[in-house]
């Protein structure tokens, strides 16, 4: 944790894609007044749990319902995610696709698609390269957006 978070009284970071229980626990723990020791920052790459099982498991607490609630609002925001990437990939606007990329990685990660997860995490690092060209934009965003379309059936 950085320092300047700690002076200013953070205590624990909740490592993103952060899970029910995760943030159960957090906030007990805020309510009763105790600081655990901080706990250390998330791997830039997090493992995340294969198909819907396991994500239920992990991320929703077990809560099949909750999963079910965001699988719906994410596979109806992904053509406009399909859309938005395909524009900024003809247009060439790297920081929408690593914004985009940024975003899916853990929309993907939490639905328990690990492979797309990591498909949208090489697009934002692809992106975030200084004078990415585009073709190298497109090279990674056509198997992104086949994955999503892949989702969408």
């Amino acid at each position: 944790m950085p320092a300047a978070w700690a002076a200013l009284g953070v205590w624990r970071l909740v490592p993103k894609p952060a899970s029910v229980k995760a943030l159960i626990d957090c906030v007990e723990a805020a309510l009763a007044e105790e600081a655990p020791p901080p706990v250390p920052s998330p791997a830039s790459t997090p493992a995340w749990p294969q198909g819907a099982a396991a994500a239920i498991d992990s991320h929703f607490g077990g809560d099949q319902a909750l999963y079910q609630a965001f699988r719906a609002g994410a596979l109806a925001q992904f053509p406009a995610d399909r859309a938005a990437g395909t524009r900024a990939y003809l247009g060439g606007d790297a920081p929408a696709l690593r914004h985009l990329g940024h975003s899916l990685r853990t929309v993907l990660g939490l639905l328990g698609e690990p492979e797309a997860a990591q498909l949208a995490w090489q697009l934002q690092k692809a992106a975030e390269q200084p004078g990415v060209d585009a073709d190298r934009l497109g090279e990674v965003w056509r198997p992104l957006d086949a994955a999503l379309a892949r989702l969408c059936r």
